[in-house]
C-alpha cells in the first residue's frame, strides 16, 4: 500500500496548478491492524533507504504462500513528473491571455511566500 496522507499527485498539482489543495488529506488508518484483521503479514518501508531489504522480506514471505502487506511511505516534496507533465502540458494549450495569467499568478505566489514571515 502506498500511503502518503492525501491523495498527493492531485494535492500537488494543485498546489502548483492552483495555489492551494482542496478535499485532498485522508484519515489515518492503520495498514498493520488491516493486515492482522485477515491474517496477512506486515512489513512497512518507511524511507528510500531500507527498500531493498523490505522488498526482499516481502518476496520471502510471498514465497512461503502467506500473503503479505507492504506499507510504503511516499513523500512528495519534490515534484512528480506527473505534477510537472500536466502542468506543462496545460500551459502550452492555453491562449496567451491565459497563459500570461497563470505565470502572473504563479509569480505572485511565489514572491509572497518568500515575503512571508516564517513563524
Amino acid at each position: 500500500m502506498l500511503r502518503d496522507g492525501e491523495l498527493a499527485q492531485i494535492a500537488q498539482f494543485q498546489r502548483t496548478a492552483l495555489g492551494g489543495a482542496s478535499n485532498s488529506v485522508l484519515p489515518a488508518y492503520s495498514v498493520k491492524g488491516l493486515a492482522d484483521a485477515v491474517g496477512a503479514e506486515y512489513v512497512s518501508c518507511p524511507r528510500d533507504a531500507v527498500a531493498e531489504g523490505v522488498v526482499r522480506d516481502a518476496l520471502a514471505i510471498g514465497r512461503e504462500g502467506r500473503p503479505v502487506f507492504v506499507n510504503v511511505d511516499i513523500d512528495y516534496s519534490q515534484k512528480t513528473y506527473f505534477t510537472k507533465g500536466v502542468v506543462a502540458t496545460t500551459f502550452w494549450r492555453l491562449p496567451w491571455a491565459e497563459r500570461i495569467r497563470m505565470l502572473g499568478r504563479a509569480v505572485g505566489r511565489h514572491v509572497q511566500r518568500r515575503l512571508e514571515p516564517e513563524w
